[in-house]
């Protein structure tokens, strides 16, 4: 049974996820000891022969995002690239597959617990702010909807019941609109978590079991290493944190990389 971490990355105006893919495969060789596989496009890879830093993956998998959408990002406009994470079933190499998004901070072996897993697939949902803010957005889809799960990260095998998941997320996505109103979702952008969600109510599912601390996107990096992070003034050392503030973090990335 081969066991390894997928991670997406497109780039878009002013987000070089790309850089931060390559900045998170260094962790997880460091972590976790698991291969790493990359799916990205042309131009994204094109970013990182030019630094350099093909070697930091295992696989690399060209495929172009097959949604692009435009959203406020901070006080900006940018272009997403990050619906494709639905085809993750057809495009890993591995028999055990963790998807991991490129903006956490590995800091720790924490997620090894997954493999050889009884289940067929689980979906984060223990989630903890750095600040310990209540953000009932991020517990329910809303007040009184289904809960909330986060297609940041989980876990799957390559088998007929996780396939079966990943179509009806492919069919939510499709006919997103629909469903969004069934669930009384208020966002009219198409987000993973929301179709995870979904898919974990309608299908059942369980949680991955171990928790994941983050902060969000106007919080900033003070201080990081390799070992440890500071945001707002908190330090977390010896667990994995989630850190939304994409510009904040390819600071610290690029840092760590070489890429100044």
């Amino acid at each position: 049974m081969t066991q390894g971490i997928l991670l997406f990355a497109h780039d878009n105006e002013q987000i070089q996820y790309s850089l931060l893919a390559a900045w998170q495969a260094r962790r997880i060789h460091k972590w976790l000891n698991k291969p790493v596989s990359l799916v990205t496009d042309a131009n994204s890879l094109a970013v990182l022969r030019q630094h350099d830093l093909e070697q930091e993956f295992d696989h690399i998998i060209l495929s172009d995002a097959d949604t692009d959408q435009q959203k406020p990002y901070t006080d900006r406009l940018l272009t997403f690239k990050n619906i494709n994470r639905i085809h993750a079933f057809e495009l890993t190499p591995y028999d055990e597959t963790l998807v991991i998004d490129t903006d956490i901070a590995i800091q720790s072996d924490r997620l090894n617990i997954v493999w050889n897993n009884a289940e067929d697939y689980l979906v984060c949902r223990n989630c903890k702010d750095l600040l310990n803010r209540n953000w009932s957005a991020l517990k329910y889809v809303h007040n009184t909807g289904i809960e909330f799960y986060w297609a940041t990260l989980f876990y799957f095998k390559k088998n007929p019941t996780s396939k079966r998941f990943f179509d009806l997320c492919a069919h939510i996505k499709t006919n997103y609109t629909d469903y969004i109103k069934e669930y009384g979702i208020r966002d009219s952008y198409l987000r993973n978590d929301h179709v995870w969600s979904i898919a974990v109510h309608e299908l059942g599912g369980k949680s991955i079991p171990t928790s994941l601390w983050y902060s969000i996107d106007k919080d900033t990096i003070s201080n990081m290493n390799q070992n440890a992070v500071v945001v707002n003034g908190v330090k977390v050392q010896g667990q994995d944190v989630h850190i939304m503030n994409k510009f904040s973090l390819m600071e610290y990335a690029r840092k760590e990389l070489g890429c100044e």
